[in-house]
């Protein structure tokens, strides 16, 4: 392997700062090698205590504690490039208040053959995953009215269920009539009468 000038490893530190900031201080090492960075020099980060394993497949390029955002980052970029943070995560990414989940509700296409990381995440496979339902900018998360209908679903009671489909209207994140398309589009479930 040729050794890297001072130049280059500037240029690498600096486009990995770059995507990191706009992931909260995640990276995925698929990102990190598309912008020139090996194995060996991503290792030379985390020995020298600039960066830490986050996952399997990511690193947290920051030394003090997770943020709930970076949390969130890991779980998706963790899971694989289909996921989404969906239910009650993407409620609270949505600015969503009041409601504490212990674990972090990622979803993905049906079949997708996702990756399970360790570490509080909840992977669900489903069919309700569709593009038009996610966020088009920053972290890849279902919008409010499509995440309220699945976390309804999810829930481990009907009146935590029901929870979920009030709590982000009466928090004015999203009005009632845009819980209509997502709670129609529910044809088998156990929940179907009490979501509609």
């Amino acid at each position: 392997m040729i050794a890297s000038t001072a130049d280059e490893r500037q240029q690498r530190r600096l486009a990995a700062s770059e995507v990191a900031e706009s992931q909260a201080g995640v990276l995925h090492r698929r990102q990190l090698s598309e912008l020139g960075w090996s194995y060996a020099q991503v290792e030379a980060e985390i020995s020298a205590g600039r960066w830490r394993r986050s996952g399997e497949m990511t690193v947290i390029t920051y030394t003090g504690p997770a943020t709930r955002a970076s949390i969130r980052w890991r779980a998706v970029l963790e899971v694989g490039p289909t996921a989404v943070l969906a239910g009650v995560s993407a409620l609270q990414a949505g600015g969503m208040s009041g409601i504490d989940a212990a674990s972090v509700h990622v979803a993905v296409p049906k079949s997708s053959r996702p990756r399970r990381p360790r570490g509080g995440v909840v992977v669900h496979e489903t069919r309700r995953l569709r593009r038009q339902d996610v966020a088009s900018t920053g972290l890849p998360r279902m919008r409010v009215a499509p995440a309220a209908v699945l976390a309804a679903l999810w829930a481990a009671s009907d009146r935590q269920a029901a929870l979920m489909l009030v709590a982000p209207v009466q928090q004015r994140l999203v009005m009632a009539a845009d819980l209509l398309a997502p709670a129609n589009r529910v044809r088998r479930h156990r929940r179907r009468a009490l979501i509609q």
